[in-house]
């Protein structure tokens, strides 16, 4: 994981912060109900997941969507996700910022665990 940003929001993220896993499975279906499966490929279970951040202020909405905005979609960072000790490289296909009350937002982002060497 050498050359990607690491992303520190400066604020955790509000719980929940769901873990969605969608293991990639290669399937043959047989007579009789019998079937055979097998992983797709050694990174078959890729991790998405939904950050929200509430009540944040106009400067900590900043540092986040700077550095989303920065990435544009495509370019991976590593992040460590709250309650977890490893750090794993991700993508941010979409972010949303929300002026929730004067001086307020709410802000998430959706993350995508990626395998880039």
């Amino acid at each position: 994981m050498a050359g990607e940003p690491t992303f520190v929001p400066g604020v955790n993220p509000t719980f929940d912060v769901p873990q969605e896993h969608a293991p990639k499975v290669l399937r043959a279906d047989f007579g009789d109900g019998y079937s055979q499966r097998s992983r797709a490929g050694l990174n078959h279970d890729q991790i998405k997941t939904t950050l929200t951040w509430e009540a944040i202020t106009t400067a900590e909405v900043a540092v986040i969507h700077d550095f989303m905005k920065a990435r544009g979609g495509d370019q991976a960072f590593i992040y460590t996700l709250p309650g977890s000790a490893e750090a794993l490289k991700w993508i941010a296909p979409t972010y949303q910022k929300v002026l929730t009350d004067p001086g307020l937002y709410s802000y998430t982002a959706t993350l995508e665990q990626v395998f880039d060497i």
